[in-house]
């Protein structure tokens, strides 16, 4: 009797030590996540539609921007089809592929710097929400804004001065789940501007 006791006396020191070595090792690496995510993370600032975004020596697609505010003034979803119907195209006049729908961003970008030789490129700000991202269409980029050079994607401003544009985006069926695509109104958007040292967005809604 006395040994049945002893060996379950042991059996249930063995078992605590294996839970306080788990313990121990389950808040280290705990701790460790932590710590690396810390260093890894970067502020996140996001600026409302209708106020003017700042561009402060952050990395943005390839290059560090400065010298240049932009803000949205307004957006709209539409259906492909019926967006290409009000601007009396068809797809066959495209190059790009399509989505299902197109979401138009009227964005005013403002320089405030004096050198003019530095640019703001508008081609790669991705349209994005908590698990899905549209990037631009080319072609309906250069229709909205017949002013720009042929093929130009990018914005050259000196101190004070404004222009607008319209950002159009493919948004894909297939990048959704039935209940996001049928309520797209209600869902979370933004527009990414910078990556590093801030990462800077636009929230649209």
């Amino acid at each position: 009797m006395g040994k049945e006791k002893k060996m379950k006396k042991r059996t249930i020191c063995v078992i605590c030590l294996i839970f306080a070595i788990f313990l121990v090792w389950f808040i280290r690496v705990y701790s460790l996540n932590r710590e690396y995510k810390k260093r890894d993370e970067v502020p996140v600032i996001d600026y409302a539609a209708g106020e003017w975004a700042v561009y402060e020596n952050e990395y943005a697609y390839g290059n560090y921007m400065e010298d240049y505010q932009v803000c949205v003034t307004g957006y709209q979803f539409y259906e492909t089809d019926e967006y290409l119907k009000s601007r009396e195209i068809s797809k066959e006049d495209l190059s790009f592929s399509l989505g299902e729908r197109v979401c138009l961003v009227d964005l005013r970008v403002k320089g405030t710097g004096s050198d003019s030789s530095n640019g703001l490129y508008l081609g790669e700000i991705w349209l994005y929400g908590t698990d899905y991202y549209a990037g631009q269409n080319p072609d309906l980029f250069a229709l909205e804004n017949p002013n720009m050079t042929d093929g130009a994607a990018g914005i050259l401003a000196t101190d004070g001065e404004e222009c607008d544009v319209t950002l159009v985006y493919n948004i894909y069926r297939r990048d959704f789940t039935w209940y996001n695509w049928n309520h797209m109104d209600r869902m979370g958007w933004k527009l990414f501007l910078t990556a590093f040292p801030r990462q800077k967005n636009i929230v649209l809604q």
